[in-house]
């Protein structure tokens, strides 16, 4: 299911994306949030909120929400971008045995064995 933004709201997305990139994380963060709250399903917001989390050095955070944005994409069969998020999420989880099991079996699924 592929789910767009309204043309206002597609802008404040890169209104706000502009913001993470300037370090005002927290202000970019908030405005996300609220963003997301209307959007709950729109995955790219959720992109930008973990982005923003690891940004601000909050790690957990991030771990979760790339999480939830792995097991969306997962549940889509768009495997590529499921992988992508996990890599993200083992970036600052490396000891999650479980979610490198889950890339392995992704890679596997696409066959980039070399990767598993």
């Amino acid at each position: 299911m592929k789910f767009k933004l309204p043309k206002f709201q597609s802008e404040k997305l890169v209104e706000l994306s502009k913001k993470l990139f300037q370090d005002r994380h927290a202000k970019a963060l908030q405005d996300l949030k609220e963003l997301e709250n209307q959007n709950p399903d729109d995955m790219r917001l959720r992109q930008r909120i973990a982005e923003a989390y690891y940004k601000q050095g909050r790690g957990e955070e991030a771990a979760e929400a790339f999480r939830v944005i792995a097991e969306h994409h997962e549940k889509e069969d768009f495997v590529i971008k499921a992988i992508d998020a996990y890599k993200n999420m083992i970036k600052i989880r490396p000891e999650l045995v479980e979610i490198n099991l889950r890339l392995t079996s992704l890679y596997l699924k696409v066959g980039m064995n070399l990767e598993a």
